[in-house]
């Protein structure tokens, strides 16, 4: 039943990953935002939580509300996560 369920929350957490590799690459191309580096092994979204990317990295500021919109995805699909193992 455990592994059922982890399942199940894999399965919505990854719509979750992709509207976050969706938007980042959005923001990555029409906010001017930069490519920060991705932790050794992980996926370039991951890069979210680089220290370049915690004052926003390179994003213009019109594009604030799209950083903290994916930023807050990516620590509930992180929070979820820990959570469910």
């Amino acid at each position: 039943m455990g592994l059922t369920q982890y399942d199940a929350t894999v399965a919505v957490l990854s719509n979750q990953a992709d509207y976050a590799i969706s938007r980042g690459a959005n923001m990555r191309h029409g906010c001017g935002a930069g490519v920060s580096a991705a932790p050794s092994g992980g996926r370039a979204w991951f890069a979210i939580w680089s220290a370049a990317a915690a004052g926003g990295g390179t994003v213009r500021a019109d594009c604030s509300n799209m950083y903290r919109d994916i930023l807050e995805r990516a620590n509930k699909v992180k929070a979820v996560m820990l959570d469910a193992s």
